[in-house]
């Protein structure tokens, strides 16, 4: 856990307080962890949400991990073919998986990079998923979490734009796939 030691401030974000609970617990336990409410979706929210921690921090953010999207479990089982005539469930479930998975971290990304650039470790992480990995996806035989997969294997492309990009400022980026 980043918060094991003493010497890291760990902002954690949450949508809603109201489903912080074990995060709040954590900050109890934890002098150095803070929980900011932030929608991910909201640009006005995250603008907030990147006032607050520049407040918090001077200014400095060193390392900013992305890892804040679920998808329904149902939708997560079907196949490509199992949307045959059920194409405008195929265009929702696709549609709010790249809300969360691609537009989420450009957006988040975006309000925090002033901050990011102000610090000593200059770090974004996008916490993925093996199932994006097309080598994966073969080997396994796994069909499913299409809308998942998917989204997710944009998220790692975007995460590369911003390697393009930002590489020469100093700024480091990672996908990391933990499953």
């Amino acid at each position: 856990m980043l918060a094991a030691k003493p010497e890291n401030y760990v902002i954690g974000f949450i949508r809603s307080q109201s489903t912080a609970r074990e995060l709040n617990k954590l900050a109890v336990q934890h002098r150095n962890i803070d929980v900011v409410e932030a929608d991910l979706f909201n640009l006005e929210s995250l603008k907030k949400a990147a006032d607050e921690v520049t407040t918090k921090t001077d200014g400095k953010l060193d390392v900013l991990i992305h890892n804040a999207f679920s998808a329904s479990t149902e939708a997560m089982l079907y196949k490509p073919t199992e949307f045959t005539g059920r194409e405008q469930e195929l265009q929702n479930k696709i549609s709010e998986a790249i809300k969360g998975n691609v537009l989420g971290p450009i957006y988040t990304i975006n309000a925090f990079l002033p901050l990011l650039r102000n610090g000593t470790e200059k770090k974004i992480i996008y916490i993925s998923t093996g199932a994006s990995d097309i080598e994966v996806i073969r080997v396994s035989g796994q069909p499913g979490q299409l809308g998942y997969a998917s989204s997710k294997a944009a998220g790692n492309a975007v995460i590369a734009k911003y390697a393009a990009k930002l590489a020469n400022k100093g700024i480091k980026t990672l996908s990391l796939s933990p499953g």
